[in-house]
């Protein structure tokens, strides 16, 4: 199965017995609404309100990268915190971190790690629910879309 395909089925709600919960709506689950970044190389936040375009940058994230944290810890991160469910639909006035409340509606936090010493980006994404943290490669498609918000993708 397509790692695209794989990725839209992982993305559907599901009900206590395990099956796919099929409604117009289901697919807003498979990216964000919102997309805040913040600190790090920024000189300002960033928000991306873009469903189409946050769907094409997880899509975009998707290869799992296999790093230790520790090499993390010299690298420039940029937070973010990412806004699932139609209830963030176009809000860009979002706060830069995510709080308790936000985190009850929908929010995950984690950071992007433009390239960095001759290492390729890496996407973090946090903790959400059941699933573990994990870091992901950033296809040259994601790369792009980032830096159109001119988020730096590269930083020596």
């Amino acid at each position: 199965m397509r790692r695209w395909m794989r990725l839209a089925l992982l993305a559907l709600p599901f009900s206590p017995a395990g099956n796919a919960i099929s409604s117009p709506d289901a697919t807003r689950f498979a990216a964000p609404e919102v997309i805040v970044a913040t600190g790090g190389p920024l000189t300002k936040r960033v928000v991306l309100t873009d469903f189409d375009e946050n769907r094409r940058l997880m899509l975009a994230a998707t290869e799992i990268a296999p790093v230790q944290s520790a090499t993390f810890r010299s690298r420039p991160r940029i937070r973010l915190a990412m806004y699932w469910g139609v209830q963030w639909q176009g809000k860009a006035n979002l706060p830069d971190s995510v709080t308790p409340t936000a985190a009850a509606n929908g929010a995950q936090t984690g950071a992007f790690y433009p390239g960095f010493r001759g290492e390729p980006a890496v996407w973090l994404f946090g903790a959400y629910g059941p699933m573990r943290a994990s870091a992901r490669h950033v296809t040259p498609d994601g790369l792009a879309i980032l830096a159109r918000h001119k988020i730096p993708t590269a930083v020596e």
